[in-house]
């Protein structure tokens, strides 16, 4: 594995040589999500675009992973963001009862995407929402 993240192979030439041959972009590498706000309940569908990704590459919203992975290209992913690691955050306007648990309040998470030994953050990159 190169130091950039991809997998090389050498062969020799004909003429002895050695060549260098890259099979694989193994290192992943986010660069954005189209949904970047989603309710503290889960299930917002964000795109993750970015180079190196294959159906085995997974994404995590602080540490939980997407509940669905769907892998579309080399280039885009497509998951659906699990409920906030924080708990559940207040519908706006309203107070939690006095013995209920205190939910978290909005909060803003990173996202990172992992392949094999390597992962790509995106910090601070989605926000936790009441719904």
């Amino acid at each position: 594995v190169s130091s950039d993240g991809r997998f090389v192979t050498f062969h020799r030439t004909a003429q002895g040589e050695h060549r260098g041959l890259f099979l694989s972009e193994w290192k992943p590498r986010a660069s954005a999500i189209t949904a970047v706000r989603g309710s503290s309940l889960g299930g917002t569908v964000v795109t993750v675009t970015g180079s190196g990704f294959d159906p085995s590459t997974t994404v995590t919203f602080d540490g939980v992973p997407a509940t669905t992975h769907t892998w579309v290209s080399a280039n885009e992913l497509r998951v659906v963001a699990p409920p906030s690691a924080g708990g559940a955050v207040p519908p706006r306007g309203t107070r939690a009862p006095k013995r209920a648990q205190v939910p978290a309040p909005e909060r803003t998470v990173d996202v990172v995407v992992h392949r094999a030994f390597f992962r790509s953050e995106l910090v601070q990159a989605y926000t936790y929402e009441a719904p």
